[in-house]
């Protein structure tokens, strides 16, 4: 298998998630939306998919509106960063980091959110840790869209998610089935 086909099989999943997810905030920009991708299945690269085509379609309007990426770990900053810069310039987006864009840890929300009125959307990498209190300043600001990333759609603790819906969700065996990720082989280890 090549490259080639695999980079297929990423796009065709991911144009039907970033369709749906388009649709959702195109209904309601202000609503609060989860994209449910396993590890591995491309998560980060969807959602930057989906910004990139939100200002495309005029959701989002590039003269005035801002996104607002978050994590609470420095390696989900960076791998968000490193993404956004590798499909701006390779799809030859009008969009910047730093403009249009801003990746930061969760710590920085309150503060952005009250510095800067121009932020429409907040994404939020990891999203099944939205329900602790430092991720709370996000959902008190009115008529701002949250999109939500996570492999983990629930709790462990039964703390509900404040999501209005899965825009989209693909599960594991589909992504085994569309050579998207590798069959795991189980082998049984006996110890003593």
């Amino acid at each position: 298998m090549s490259s080639t086909d695999i980079k297929q099989r990423y796009d065709e999943f991911q144009k039907e998630a970033v369709d749906a997810i388009a649709a959702d905030f195109e209904r309601d920009l202000s609503g609060h939306y989860l994209l449910v991708i396993p590890t591995g299945g491309g998560k980060t690269y969807t959602a930057v998919k989906s910004i990139c085509e939100l200002f495309k379609r005029g959701v989002l309007d590039p003269e005035k509106d801002s996104v607002l990426w978050t994590a609470h770990r420095h390696e989900l900053i960076s791998q968000a960063k490193e993404t956004f810069e590798k499909l701006i310039a390779s799809q030859g987006h009008d969009l910047s980091l730093n403009n249009h864009i801003y990746v930061e840890m969760i710590a920085e929300i309150p503060a952005k959110l009250k510095s800067d009125k121009s932020i429409k959307l907040v994404v939020i990498d990891e999203a099944h840790h939205s329900a602790a209190p430092s991720y709370q300043p996000i959902f008190e600001v009115p008529k701002m869209g949250v999109l939500g990333l996570t492999a983990t759609p629930t709790r462990h603790d039964g703390i509900p998610l404040d999501f209005d819906k899965e825009s989209y969700s693909i599960g594991f065996p589909d992504l085994v089935r569309r050579g998207i990720i590798l069959r795991p082989h189980i082998y049984k280890v006996t110890g003593g």
